[in-house]
């Protein structure tokens, strides 16, 4: 009797502990995405939108592999990326690929680019977002709504441009010059060199608050 009751509380425990982490993953995402939050959740036309997807995991015991799924609408088309595999189901487009999420804690995120084509009607869709891992899964379901808009000669010829989606990827906020107020160049500054802002504080105070590591939906 003591013995059975010890396997149960083993078994308990060891449910416990994958609950728990799997309550140690945070999937954030948004369609289409854009810096400033605006038009969050709405498509018009033709238009290619980006969509991010988020995943952070903390306290993880050990890294842990993850496979992620997203199940878009009839009518939203993906943008080829080499990390991404497609699967066309009847319902839809099926965008999968594989993480390794680090022990302790780690961020995982990418930036995807949909497009609407002529099948995608106005009104209200979903897109299902699954992420799992050995015992656990979570998901997320986003609901946008897509207008068709006004129809002019530059949107058709838009849509007859091959889009190249190297170009989507990075936008410039600000640019620093140096040199002081003269436009006396510093000499210790060498030709053809891009300095990056060193974030090891702001990784630091963002950790002490919670917010993690980097704060990515800003640095996009």
């Amino acid at each position: 009797m003591i013995k059975r009751n010890f396997c149960w509380i083993v078994i308990a425990v060891f449910m416990l502990s994958q609950t728990a982490f799997a309550e140690g993953i945070n999937l954030e995402t948004v369609y289409p995405y854009s810096l400033e939050h605006k038009n969050i959740y709405k498509t018009v036309g033709s238009a290619t939108n980006p969509f991010y997807i988020n995943i952070e995991s903390y306290d993880a015991p050990e890294p842990q592999d993850v496979n992620v799924e997203i199940l878009l609408p009839e009518g939203l088309t993906f943008n080829e990326d080499d990390d991404w595999q497609e699967v066309k189901t009847g319902k839809g487009l099926i965008i999968k690929r594989s993480w390794t999420l680090p022990a302790n804690y780690g961020q995982n995120f990418d930036l995807l680019y949909l497009r609407a084509n002529e099948k995608l009607t106005e009104g209200k869709h979903d897109i299902v977002v699954k992420v799992s891992g050995k015992s656990w899964q979570k998901n997320n379901n986003i609901t946008f709504t897509h207008e068709f808009g006004e129809k002019n000669a530059d949107d058709i010829n838009l849509q007859e441009k091959q889009l190249d989606s190297s170009k989507f990827n990075w936008y410039i906020q600000s640019v620093t010059l140096p040199v002081d107020n003269l436009g006396n160049k510093d000499d210790r500054i060498q030709e053809r060199t891009v300095y990056i802002k060193d974030t090891a504080l702001e990784s630091f105070r963002n950790r002490m608050t919670g917010d993690g590591a980097t704060n990515w939906a800003a640095v996009f």
